[in-house]
């Protein structure tokens, strides 16, 4: 897997460009771990700095909007590290991004933000259900085996 330095994310929204950028502006009162930071009129993007609730791990994630019609809008989300390093794979980062697209849906639909965002936070891990199945597939693998004998 080639090392990267930024992941890109791209979803629609039913609503309008002006509707979608003042929700944009204000995600910051939504999630309480997002900053803006600055707004680029160049590359028509904002930038907010995500940091994860749990770790010290920070991140920019730049959102821009491009409009389809009047009734759908096309928003890019750009994450990467605040340093710039480069990874092949980072969950944190995948996590930040997936906030952003939830709080973003989750206003368009007139949904609360904070419901949507803890439910995603307390999934299970897919690793220790996996690990935990391949232990218990092999001790009952090998119970087997000696009872056979």
């Amino acid at each position: 897997m080639p090392t990267q330095n930024f992941l890109l994310t791209e979803f629609f929204l039913p609503a309008t460009e002006a509707e979608t950028k003042q929700r944009i502006i204000d995600l910051p009162n939504q999630l309480p771990n997002v900053t803006l930071l600055k707004e680029n009129t160049l590359l028509h993007s904002t930038r907010f700095l995500y940091e994860h609730p749990d770790k010290q791990t920070k991140h920019y994630v730049d959102v821009a909007v491009l409009p389809l019609d009047i009734h759908y809008v096309l928003v890019r989300l750009h994450g990467a590290y605040t340093n710039g390093k480069s990874f092949q794979a980072d969950p944190d980062l995948q996590m930040a991004l997936g906030h952003f697209e939830q709080a973003l849906t989750a206003l368009t639909n007139n949904e609360e933000v904070g419901a949507i965002i803890e439910k995603t936070n307390k999934k299970e891990p897919r690793k220790t259900k996996s690990l935990s199945n391949m232990i218990l597939s092999i001790f009952f693998s090998r119970n087997l085996q000696h009872d056979r004998i």
